[in-house]
């Protein structure tokens, strides 16, 4: 019983680092669109490398 709470923890504990490194990366994502723009690059390119929808990236 010890090593199914166990690995139940484990599990929660990769679910939680998934989402923590998924959201990482979104916010990079929006830092690096945002710097994009700065620098006079177009929407449609920002959104071709970051993969961010044009929609989200003129909403920055």
């Amino acid at each position: 019983i010890e090593y199914i709470r166990a690995q139940r923890v484990v599990a929660m504990v990769n679910a939680a680092e998934g989402k923590g490194e998924a959201k990482g990366r979104a916010e990079e994502k929006y830092s690096l669109a945002k710097g994009f723009l700065k620098k006079g690059i177009s929407v449609e390119t920002i959104a071709e490398v970051t993969g961010l929808s044009i929609d989200e990236i003129k909403a920055l």
